[in-house]
């Protein structure tokens, strides 16, 4: 195996061109192929070698391989692939390396451009050296947070084998992406930042989050309509139980009463209830849901022997002090508060724990895909 030659001729030759088009770019001065890249008026012409072609490429390899050396075919469009992105993999196959962008000289579009062209033709291996030496990927690693993020940053790091931070941005957008319907189209996006677009993602990984994202949804759902369900079956109020001394009977109606109207009221006003709902039917974010369910506050009564408080009362000189104060003072002598009930919804207690359990949407293929790739 030969390595290809490296001509000192300039990159373009001023005779070549097609008409109404842009001058061919020359990357070998004793190419045989001609490779028509994008279509119209940006199309680009770049004269290269087929052996260095298929050298760089397994995919070009077979692309140029025996049956296009008898089809003499001196030109070969490429109407599907970036300028840019091509030039540059074009320029590193044929050894053009002080043409290549310098340290973090690419932009984040046409680093994706480039993990396309890559994909498409197999040549991780040929840039992947490329991408560490002049950093071209560095700006976007840790570029995490949701609102600021580029989603298609999972399909660079799945091309080129960037593992941790492609779980990373994984894992941030199952819980930020919320859903929407647009013309009978399902729109999946962060509220207020990018949309995930299928087309610019990894196989299976939109899928993959939005299955995780619904089980938390459903899982903190169900985890409501539960506290519900124990509160309606009754035996909420422990106060009896504290306190040694018989409640009167209404105030253990009254103290389940407070508990769950206070709680219903809040699932009401979030769309929840009366009709139970699932995680597939919920569009908002489960960092969204998980809030609004944190703050919750779950309201309780106050049990009152009045017969206490008369005689409390009539040992205490007049006071017109803090209204609290006064409230305290009386918790030891008549009112009993039912607060420990109310901690039969412990809301803030359940959502975390469904999102601290979250399981990473990043499937055994997609490590086992950018495993390889790292290798390369």
């Amino acid at each position: 195996m030969t390595a290809p030659e490296l001509e000192s001729a300039p990159s373009v030759h001023d005779d070549t061109t097609i008409p109404g088009g842009r001058q061919t770019i020359v990357l070998h001065d004793f190419g045989d192929v001609t490779l028509l890249v994008g279509t119209g008026e940006t199309q680009q012409p770049v004269l290269t070698s087929s052996s260095t072609l298929r050298l760089a490429s397994p995919v070009w390899r077979a692309m140029f391989g025996q049956r296009w050396a008898e089809s003499e075919s001196s030109e070969v469009p490429f109407p599907d692939d970036d300028v840019e992105a091509m030039l540059l993999v074009l320029r590193i196959a044929h050894l053009r390396f002080q043409e290549l962008p310098q340290k973090h000289g690419i932009s984040f579009n046409s680093l994706l451009n480039l993990a396309f062209v890559c994909d498409k033709y197999d040549l991780v291996r040929m840039v992947r050296p490329f991408l560490d030496l002049h950093c071209w990927a560095q700006p976007f690693l840790h570029m995490t947070d949701p609102k600021t993020c580029q989603p298609a940053w999972l399909f660079i790091a799945w091309t080129f084998g960037y593992s941790e931070s492609f779980d990373a941005l994984a894992k941030r957008l199952v819980r930020a992406v919320a859903t929407s319907d647009m013309d009978g189209r399902t729109i999946v996006g962060v509220t207020g930042g990018p949309e995930l677009q299928a087309g610019t993602l990894p196989p299976d990984i939109l899928e993959s989050i939005l299955r995780v994202r619904e089980d938390a949804l459903s899982a903190m759902l169900q985890g409501c309509y539960a506290c519900v369900d124990k509160v309606l079956q009754g035996g909420v109020c422990k106060v009896k139980e504290m306190k040694g001394h018989d409640l009167v009977a209404p105030s253990e109606f009254q103290c389940s009463s407070m508990i769950l109207g206070s709680f219903l009221s809040q699932l009401i006003t979030m769309g929840l209830y009366p009709t139970r709902k699932t995680g597939a039917e919920i569009s908002s974010s489960v960092n969204s849901i998980q809030i609004s369910l944190r703050d919750t506050k779950i309201l309780t009564i106050d049990s009152h022997n009045y017969a206490q408080i008369v005689n409390h009362g009539q040992g205490l000189s007049r006071s017109y002090g803090n209204r609290e104060g006064i409230r305290e003072e009386y918790l030891k002598h008549g009112i009993t508060s039912h607060s420990t009930c109310g901690e039969i919804i412990d809301i803030a207690a359940m959502v975390h724990q469904v999102v601290s359990q979250m399981p990473s949407p990043t499937l055994e293929s997609h490590r086992r895909h950018m495993e390889e790739q790292a290798k390369k």
